[in-house]
């Protein structure tokens, strides 16, 4: 994810001027040159070969073993044993869902930072994404454990919660210059009491 999210970032290029926009991750960096959009091309190779390449290469070789992987005696078969983080977690039937999780990762962590930084829309898109993979989770609840498929529910309705959390501060913004003390203290306390919310729902994931 941290080498997705750098290599995604590079678009992201923010106003600076009338005819001016810098990279907003190094302002140092000048959009819309020559050099910025030479480097582009290497940018979107490797994206082409970490981001989308590597889930592809995972997937490949899958497929390529998915019927051994199907077998009830996989953990016996010491010719996928090499790649067996790939699969040793999930159900025989869900041989594939580590390209899922990481589908997943790639969309919350890379994909998102293309969307205008703290919008609303981005928030948005992250909370349809946490929607998506806890219905996703719930109903075919692809690990091998059934405390895995719990812990990981639970991490997706918690990051449902955050980004939640996140949107109702961000859209409860009534405090202006002329309002009254009073409203501007109530906002305080609703913020101080999102922020304790967020902390014990962040601290319970490893509880």
């Amino acid at each position: 994810p941290g080498i997705s999210l750098s290599l995604f970032r590079w678009f992201k290029c923010v106003p600076a001027g009338p005819h001016t926009k810098l990279l907003l991750a190094d302002m140092s960096v000048e959009c819309n040159t020559a050099s910025y959009w030479s480097f582009t091309v290497y940018v979107i190779v490797m994206i082409v070969v970490f981001p989308l390449g590597i889930p592809a290469a995972y997937y490949g070789v899958l497929v390529a073993y998915r019927k051994r992987l199907m077998n009830e005696n996989r953990l016996k078969d010491g010719g996928i044993q090499s790649f067996k983080f790939m699969w040793g977690a999930y159900e025989r039937k869900y041989w594939f869902w580590e390209v899922v999780e990481m589908g997943r990762k790639l969309m919350l962590a890379g994909v998102m930072v293309v969307v205008v930084e703290g919008s609303t829309l981005q928030i948005a898109i992250g909370l349809l994404v946490c929607f998506l993979s806890f219905g996703g989770y719930t109903a075919w609840q692809p690990y091998e454990e059934q405390s895995d498929d719990n812990l990981q529910m639970f991490c997706q309705l918690q990051l449902f919660s955050t980004l939640l959390s996140g949107l109702l501060l961000k859209v409860n913004r009534r405090v202006t210059l002329g309002a009254a003390l009073a409203n501007a203290k109530a906002d305080k306390n609703e913020t101080e009491a999102i922020g304790i919310f967020l902390i014990v729902s962040s601290v319970s994931v490893a509880v």
